[in-house]
């Protein structure tokens, strides 16, 4: 596996104005793997992917070097597709797709894929993803196969565990209760100017509870700024961001530094850059609504 192509990826939101190429590299990649000649139009599946497979499911991309590398479409219970395009496949890119799958989903999840296809059988068994139900799909004319995958016992065990972190200093800190999977903890390196420079590397998970601890509020500094959204939480005495939240609707969201943590193992972190450029105000808070930890709460010294 080339661990940098890997490495290189950014794994964001889907942009519709990818959809030629994300369709393209779907029907490039669907053929490689069969061995056929799909006859329907282009247009076609591209309606089919904007009517049937983005409503219903979350949509993340893989970039390399600003292409598009590969896609998924998944929700909490099943994956809808998996491509990576022919040049990037076998490097690492799949693997983080479906890392990313697992670690929002609730904990299995189902998937098809036809049986004369091998190779993705090879890799969804290498996943962890067990066959338990064997088929015939009429609109290929092609055998297929149900996949299944559930978090096993190591997966389960950590599920609610409790982390600690702080800032530096120790005058801002949170226990955060997870409320997935802490054998796959997204870590997002976000590509905005303030993580940039101070090397924010976030996770959350909308099912988990988080309670933050300060010491001294005199000595926390919240700065926010572009669309003043979120609001980093910043240590005026070490200058470390331990999390940033996010008032929406009433409710405050959070975000946190999984560099601030003090117990976690690294290789239970997935680490993918993310960028969030061009996302208007109201897609940047349902997204966050959507995918950051919804049960905050202060103690301590708060306003």
């Amino acid at each position: 596996m080339d661990l940098t192509a890997a490495q290189r990826a950014r794994i964001v939101d889907y942009d519709p104005r990818c959809l030629d190429e994300l369709v393209a590299l779907w029907r490039a990649s669907f053929e490689a793997a069969l061995g056929i000649v799909d006859p329907h139009p282009l247009d076609e599946q591209r309606r089919y992917f904007v009517e049937q497979v983005e409503p219903a499911n979350r949509v993340r991309m893989a970039v390399v070097d600003g292409r598009l590398a590969g896609f998924i479409a998944a929700s909490r219970e099943s994956i809808a597709q998996l491509h990576v395009h022919i040049a990037w496949q076998r490097r690492g890119i799949g693997s983080q797709l479906l890392a990313w799958a697992k670690g929002q989903s609730g904990g299995s999840l189902w998937l098809y894929t036809f049986a004369k296809n091998a190779v993705a059988r090879r890799f969804y068994e290498k996943h962890g993803f067990v066959a338990i139900e064997f088929g015939f799909e009429p609109t290929w004319q092609l055998d297929d196969v149900r996949y299944r995958w559930t978090a096993d016992a190591s997966d389960v065990d950590l599920q609610g565990v409790r982390m600690h972190g702080t800032c530096h200093c120790g005058n801002i800190a949170f226990d955060l209760e997870w409320g997935g999977s802490a054998d796959n903890i997204p870590a997002r390196a976000c590509g905005c100017s303030f993580c940039a420079k101070h090397g924010g590397v976030w996770t959350s998970h909308p099912a988990s509870r988080l309670v933050v601890t300060i010491r001294d509020r005199t000595r926390v500094s919240r700065y926010a700024f572009g669309s003043k959204t979120a609001t980093f939480h910043v240590c005026s005495d070490c200058g470390v961001a331990p999390l940033v939240t996010s008032d929406i609707g009433g409710r405050t969201f959070a975000v946190v530094n999984v560099n601030a943590l003090d117990d976690v193992d690294p290789s239970r972190l997935r680490k993918a850059a993310v960028s969030f450029d061009g996302e208007d105000v109201e897609t940047r808070l349902a997204r966050r609504s959507r995918n950051w930890i919804a049960d905050v709460r202060f103690r301590g010294d708060v306003p």
